[in-house]
């Protein structure tokens, strides 16, 4: 079942994209190499340091809450900064960090694209 990100008005501004491609290689004896694209959709995104500062109790309940459903199984329907495209999202297998500032927590993931 697809979730929706929450919180999208917090969610912080240094968030980095990086773009792979997905590739099969067959390496030879004498050293040539042919690569092909992994399938019709090679091409994915993965977002680094998604997620939100200074959120209160109630804010960090609903976080953990959607990120513990979601795991590393199921997606987010997420529209990135920059985009207009929502697209989907899965936690990469590294889960989550909370950091603590005082009686605020700051929440730190990766996401992958799913195609």
């Amino acid at each position: 079942m697809p979730y929706a990100m929450v919180l999208t008005t917090k969610i912080r501004q240094g968030v980095s994209r990086t773009s792979k491609q997905r590739i099969r290689q067959a390496v030879f004896g004498d050293g040539y190499s042919q690569e092909v694209p992994d399938g019709i959709n090679a091409q994915m995104d993965v977002r680094q340091n998604v997620g939100w500062d200074s959120l209160t109790a109630a804010e960090v309940g609903t976080a953990r809450a959607m990120l513990d459903a979601v795991g590393s199984t199921d997606y987010i329907s997420w529209t990135p900064p920059g985009e207009s495209v929502e697209k989907r999202w899965k936690v990469t297998n590294e889960g989550y960090t909370e950091t603590y500032t005082g009686t605020l927590t700051n929440i730190t993931f990766n996401l992958r694209e799913v195609p």
